[in-house]
């Protein structure tokens, strides 16, 4: 099994050790050993269809992390159970594809949101921000959406606070440049802001 696409470190399990995570046509968790640090356990494979990237957070408020699986048609939630293996939840179908997702709490209320760089090849084609405020128990809203063009190299996310305002912003990049979103708080952000005409082949937002 080829198992290319993004990948995660992180202790899924109850002890000092730690897990590696990927995902392309499946996820794949390696188990690290607490005894010693450069060996690992046999692979636990979970087959899924939500193969283009993977984020890391505790979406239910159980103390445990979970996974959110990004693919062509949404997000799909595996629970961790704490022993290193993942119980399956919701799907989260968006009607995009998924790019970059980022589990974080943007509007303070203690409880992820999943915060996601999108392409829409559907027409009018459309690229851009999408925003999923989570319920607390691995449910995440309806995604409110943010235009970015229509570059569908406009993949690459980040979060920040690029104005200092004490509010996290959102950067997108692509071939055309870079999109910057600047948080507004109330859960919005601000009309996004396209400050580069040149092409951004091979640049890093990290």
């Amino acid at each position: 099994m080829h198992c290319g696409g993004s990948s995660a470190v992180l202790g899924i399990q109850n002890e000092t050790s730690y897990s590696v995570l990927l995902g392309y046509s499946a996820l794949a968790a390696t188990l690290g050993s607490a005894t010693n640090a450069t060996s690992f356990r046999d692979r636990r494979d979970y087959l899924t269809s939500y193969n283009v990237s993977v984020a890391v957070g505790d979406v239910n408020n159980d103390g445990i992390p979970d996974l959110v699986l990004c693919g062509g048609s949404g997000a799909l939630v595996e629970f961790g159970n704490g022993d290193g293996t993942f119980t399956t939840g919701p799907e989260y179908l968006t009607g995009f594809v998924v790019y970059t997702p980022i589990l974080a709490d943007i509007n303070g209320d203690g409880k992820l949101d999943l915060i996601m760089s999108f392409y829409s090849g559907v027409l009018p084609f459309s690229s851009g921000l999408a925003v999923g405020f989570g319920n607390g128990d691995g449910t995440f809203r309806s995604p409110v959406t943010y235009d970015a063009g229509t570059d569908p190299s406009a993949q690459t996310l980040v979060l920040g606070d690029f104005n200092h305002d004490q509010l996290p912003d959102a950067a997108i990049l692509g071939e055309d440049g870079v999109w910057i979103f600047l948080g507004e708080g109330n859960r919005v952000f601000a009309g996004s802001l396209f400050p580069s005409h040149r092409p951004c082949m091979g640049a890093s937002l990290s």
